[in-house]
């Protein structure tokens, strides 16, 4: 029996990013939204949700080496299993008040390292008025030697300092 397989995503998770965010800022935000910093209407962000569905399967999820992974779907603080985000060193990050929610970034704990298990959410934007840039890749963490008591948190870390792999089971 050999160890898990790990495919690096994260080109993949960037082109979906870079396209998400041309989409949104060129063509589904509305023009009366930028002077005024307003959130879009509804219908703006309900297209935005179901487009980005459509992206994350087109550009990530097909390409993934698994048929079993493109029932996946972004859903607000629910991580995808399978998308592992790694980090190269130990990184700042802001960590959830509490678990299972993403309102207050103020948990004592700024900083996770690459020991830490974490999986990805989405990206994510404080303001979401204005232009997105997604600077924040939010995940759940799922284990932390270090910390603990963060585990079941949800943390933003800065997309500089991840990379996404799947990892695929030990195989025979």
């Amino acid at each position: 029996m050999t160890g898990p397989t790990r495919t690096d995503v994260t080109q993949l998770l960037l082109r979906y990013r870079e396209a998400a965010r041309h989409l949104w800022n060129c063509f589904l935000r509305e023009p009366e939204t930028f002077a005024a910093a307003t959130l879009a209407g509804d219908d703006a962000r309900d297209d935005w949700e179901e487009l980005k569905q459509v992206l994350f399967r087109a550009i990530v999820l097909r390409n993934t080496g698994s048929a079993d992974h493109a029932a996946a779907r972004l859903r607000w603080l629910t991580p995808i299993d399978f998308l592992h985000v790694t980090l190269r060193v130990e990184v700042p990050a802001m960590v959830s008040r509490k678990k299972d929610q993403g309102s207050y970034w103020d948990h004592p704990v700024d900083r996770l390292d690459p020991d830490d298990d974490l999986r990805f959410i989405d990206f994510y934007d404080f303001d979401e008025s204005r232009h997105r840039d997604f600077q924040y890749c939010q995940a759940e963490i799922r284990n932390s030697q270090q910390h603990p008591e963060v585990i079941g948190h949800i943390a933003l870390v800065e997309v500089q300092y991840v990379n996404v792999v799947v990892e695929d089971p030990a195989s025979p």
